[in-house]
């Protein structure tokens, strides 16, 4: 990934902190030049805190991928109560896809079962939940300014610069702004709102895909996904539906060809 000259810890404080100044749900801020990881640093931090990086250098994503900002994106966490992680899950991707709205238009943000941020084919940013009985760590992070990235990320990644949402001299602060506002306001949302909100953005609705549910594989077409129930799949023997909770997402559909909506190829999710 390249590396875009950093804006300053001071902007990027104001930013947020007049941000923050409106805020209900979260109670503390804190903004960092640098980091190992955000979440890692947050583990202590009491319920309601958000903090941010501007450069992280070991974060970490689902199944233990590396997600590394090294100046270009958004990396921060969130510190929320334990909860249901699955609820805390729905309502950090949601805030995620709407913090995006102002500069891609809204609803082109979509949610791709269960935690990446799609902009079309591309992977634009991700949330990660790390929980346990005090307090659940909400990461996100949102590729903002990169340019181009490392060749096994270039066919499936994307960035706010690449999509020309932003210009490479975009302010990643605004962007953080936005993210903080969408969190705090998403986290006090009545839940069925939260889940309608996520279910307009599905990804995965109207794709053909693979699934593991415990010792069965299944494959077919996406009908619905309510993220923390159940997953709607049209077998072409009948619709199925089978738990959110324990579904594994193996391979989808990235192309589609024509009117009809045959699916032509199945890429690793």
């Amino acid at each position: 990934m390249t590396r875009e000259p950093a804006e300053s810890l001071e902007s990027f404080r104001a930013a947020i902190s007049s941000a923050a100044s409106r805020a209900s749900w979260l109670r503390a801020v804190e903004v960092l030049a640098e980091v190992g990881s955000t979440m890692d640093a947050a583990a202590d931090r009491p319920v309601g805190t958000f903090l941010l990086a501007l450069r992280q250098t070991q974060g970490r994503g689902r199944l233990g991928r590396r997600w590394i900002d090294d100046g270009g994106g958004v990396a921060c966490t969130a510190v929320a109560p334990p909860g249901d992680p699955r609820e805390v899950s729905i309502r950090a991707a949601v805030a995620a896809a709407e913090a995006l709205d102002g500069w891609l238009g809204v609803g082109v943000a979509r949610l791709k079962f269960p935690n990446d941020l799609m902009v079309g084919e591309r992977k634009i940013g991700g949330i990660l939940i790390v929980r346990d009985d005090r307090r659940a760590l909400v990461g996100v992070g949102i590729n903002v300014r990169q340019q181009r990235f490392d060749e096994d990320l270039a066919p499936t990644a994307t960035s706010l610069a690449i999509e020309d949402a932003a210009p490479r001299s975009a302010p990643r602060e605004r962007v953080a702004a936005a993210l903080l506002a969408a969190i705090d306001r998403w986290m006090l949302a009545p839940f069925a709102l939260v889940r309608e909100a996520w279910r307009s953005r599905d990804w995965l609705r109207g794709r053909l895909s693979r699934w593991q549910v415990g010792d069965e594989e299944l494959a077919g077409r996406v009908v619905s996904i309510d993220p923390v129930e159940w997953i709607e799949l049209d077998l072409g023997s009948g619709v199925r539906r089978i738990p959110a909770a324990g579904a594994t997402l193996l391979d989808f559909a990235r192309k589609e060809s024509g009117p009809t909506g045959v699916a032509r190829s199945m890429d690793g999710g």
